[in-house]
């Protein structure tokens, strides 16, 4: 995956970072789950089967503008996410759940489908991963 350049503009001489987050670490995963294989994959699945509802639910606090569902929402999956190695899905809705508070419905929304990408992503990557 090609790294995308983020100028940071507020130096005086802009550098360039790159943002790079781990969609999947299956170390992570591994030792979330105490070393344990199968309940690493356990945790993997049931994370996956939730990912629709989730989907769902940020769709529906979305259009309903309930702050309070949306944050919600986010703060589960953020919660769920590092016991499967699920890093950038990890980031992105903690950093939905965080500005969610604020209440700018452009912001929700582009978090919002920042998390589902991230999460279209996790499935594609793990999906590759049992191949």
């Amino acid at each position: 995956m090609a790294e995308m350049p983020k100028i940071d503009c507020a130096m005086t001489n802009p550098t360039v970072h790159t943002m790079k987050s781990i969609v999947y670490d299956k170390q992570v995963a591994l030792a979330q789950a105490g070393g344990d294989p199968g309940t690493a994959r356990r945790f993997l699945d049931m994370l996956l089967e939730s990912l629709s509802q989730a989907e769902r639910s940020f769709y529906e606090a979305l259009d309903r503008n309930d702050l309070h569902d949306l944050k919600e929402n986010a703060h589960r999956l953020a919660g769920a996410a590092p016991y499967c190695g699920a890093v950038a899905l990890h980031e992105s809705a903690k950093r939905l759940e965080s500005r969610a508070r604020e209440g700018d419905p452009e912001l929700n929304a582009a978090l919002t489908r920042e998390l589902i990408d991230q999460i279209a992503l996790f499935r594609k990557v793990t999906s590759m991963k049992d191949s």
